[in-house]
């Protein structure tokens, strides 16, 4: 990778870090339009979506507001987006099961049951 790209690629990556990083020092002030923005893997590359998925499952925690962004990522048309997803819920529901399962409980329910 060129010196060129290196800068391109920090520059790039350092709001995400800084969202990551203030989700877990400060959840309340973190603006989640921002990681709404940047938590987007069909559209960004992994060193900027990475980090503003980080936060978002960090933040949805404590704020419901930071778990629509990841649902909203669930109905992408984009298989990778959904992906994402899952693997971020999946990481929540280890931290704290009560959240993903409390999405069960909103979920409208289906011509199937």
């Amino acid at each position: 990778m060129s010196s060129s790209s290196n800068r391109r690629s920090s520059s790039t990556a350092q709001p995400g870090l800084i969202l990551s990083d203030q989700a877990v020092v400060n959840p309340g002030k973190v603006p989640l339009d921002y990681i709404a923005k940047l938590a987007k893997p069909s559209t960004e590359d992994w060193y900027v979506y990475s980090p503003a998925i980080a936060a978002a499952k960090e933040l949805a925690l404590t704020r419901y507001a930071a778990l629509e962004i990841l649902l909203d990522l669930a109905s992408s048309p984009d298989a990778t987006d959904r992906l994402t997803t899952v693997i971020a819920l999946a990481g929540i529901s280890g931290v704290n099961p009560a959240i993903v399962w409390g999405l069960c409980a909103r979920a409208p329910r289906t011509a199937y049951e």
